[in-house]
Parts: structure tokens; sequence; C-alpha cells
């Protein structure tokens, strides 16, 4: 059903019902994202002068912790208002096959009742992330070694100390850490369906999510990809060269752009982040116990 017009106009349709939902964490994640730009720029000016004094030095570090203190804030209280808002949208899909003949207003109905529902499966939902947390923790790790390896062959962020990696050793790499951090994606999505639904045992549900996400990986991961490609093309446009080349991220960038990219991100993440789940949801239906 998702390759028809018809199932796309739907999810389509439901997602913009549910966006208003979703405004209050993405204006927790702006704010954090425009905090540490802020902190970061206002602290790092000061030291930019020809002649730095000691009172400079406390002044640019007080700004830049006191920004990445409400920072912090602003991001824990997005990450779990987000957490709870997805949750009550997998739900809602999960449990409407057939919202597509709803009225607007049956299915501000049923998303509101999903909310309250996710809302009061907050202990639950977060017991189960626990679980798949620690179900992850290895790959997680094998992935940051990974990852750090390649970081410390580019020349431009390590500089002398820079280690040369022939092409032998760059296709392991890419063999092990692609295929990985697409694992540890799909079961991330998986376990967060999972948990708006589940009836047994957190620990259960991180484990039967493991299951489908091994059973249902192919089709999982395509739509998944998909999508991260589109959330990345779509809400962080100016970030893509330093995407596609890491060596560019210590290169200064405007400020501005910068700020407003973050403020796009966020406008577009009330839509994407829940019409990423929409797919995910419709190949678990009808498998979650």
């Amino acid at each position: 059903s998702m390759v028809t017009a018809g199932w796309w106009k739907s999810s389509f349709r439901c997602v913009w019902r549910f966006a208003p939902h979703c405004v209050m964490p993405a204006v927790f994640w702006m704010i954090c994202s425009l905090t540490v730009i802020v902190a970061t720029d206002v602290s790092m000016e000061s030291l930019h002068r020809q002649s730095i004094e000691l009172q400079d030095l406390i002044i640019s570090g007080a700004v830049l912790l006191f920004g990445l203190v409400l920072s912090l804030s602003f991001f824990v209280m997005g990450f779990g208002s987000w957490i709870v808002r997805l949750t009550a949208y997998c739900k809602f899909l999960l449990d409407n096959a057939e919202a597509s003949g709803a009225t607007d207003a049956e299915l501000l109905d049923k998303q509101s009742g999903a909310l309250t529902a996710a809302k009061e499966r907050r202990g639950y939902v977060w017991g189960a992330l626990f679980w798949a947390s620690l179900f992850m923790l290895i790959p997680f790790f094998v992935l940051v070694a990974v990852i750090c390896v390649k970081v410390a062959s580019i020349r431009q962020v390590m500089g002398p100390l820079t280690i040369n990696l022939d092409i032998g050793v760059n296709l392991v790499l890419f063999a092990i850490g692609l295929p990985l951090f697409i694992a540890l994606l799909v079961y991330s999505f998986v376990v967060l369906a999972a948990a708006a639904v589940s009836n047994q045992s957190p620990s259960n549900c991180a484990k039967q999510s493991l299951s489908l996400s091994f059973s249902l990986f192919l089709p999982l991961s395509a739509v998944i990809i998909i999508f991260a490609i589109i959330n990345v093309v779509i809400g962080t446009p100016a970030d893509l060269p330093q995407l596609l080349r890491p060596e560019l991220i210590l290169e200064k960038r405007n400020v501005y752009l910068t700020a407003l990219s973050q403020v796009w991100q966020g406008v577009v993440s009330i839509v994407l982040f829940p019409l990423s789940l929409t797919p995910v949801c419709e190949i678990l239906r009808g498998r979650i116990r």
C-alpha cells in the first residue's frame, strides 16, 4: 500500500493534523541549537583580539559555560518531549489502520487520545528504551571506534598526528561502520514504535524489537535510509558540504546562516519526524505483541 498515491496522501494528511503537537519539542531544540551558536560566537569573539587578557578568558569561559548549561536544559526538555510525541504518533498509526476515511475531527480526537495515552505510558517507554540502549552498547562502541579511526586519518583535523590508511582499511571501516549505523537506526525506530503499543514488559519489548529488526531488516532499512536522506536534504541543506566532506567542519561558518539553518530544521521537523515513522509503522502493523 505504500506505493500508492492514496496511501501517501492519507499519510501526509495525518502528519499535517498531528504537526501542531510537535511545535513545543521543535521549539525546545531550536532554542538549544541557537543558544550554542550564540554562546560559542560571543565567547570566541573576545579571543580573536591581538592581545588577550585574563579577564577576557574568564568572561569567554563564563559565557560559554552558561550557554552550554542552558542549551543542555532545552535539549533534555526537547528530547523528552519528542519521545512522547513520536510514541503517540506511532500509537495512533498502529491502532488506526484505516485512518484515511476519518474526518478531520475524528483524526484530531484519535491523535489527542494517543498523545494522552503516550504521556501515561511514559515510564514504560523509557524502560523499553533503557533496555534497548543496553542491547546497543557493544555495536555503538564499535561504531564509535570506527569513526575515531576514520577521523584520525583526516589531515585537516589531526594535522601532524594524522595516520595514513590504505584503501583496503578504508573499505573495511566502511563495510563495518555503515551496516552498524543502519542497524542501530533501524532498531531505534522499531523499539520506539513497539513501546507505543506493546503489552509485554519493557525488557521483552526491547527483545521483540530486536527480533523484528533482524527479520524485517531489509524493508525497514530501505525506508529508514530513504527518509534519513530526505531529512538531511530538506532539513539541513546548509550542512550538506560538511556531511560530504567532514574536514570542512573546522572551517568558520557564517553565524547567521548557521542560525537560520537551525531554525529551518526545527520548522520542518514538526512534519518530517512523524512522517519518517509512518512507513516503519506500516511495516510493523500487526507484528507487535
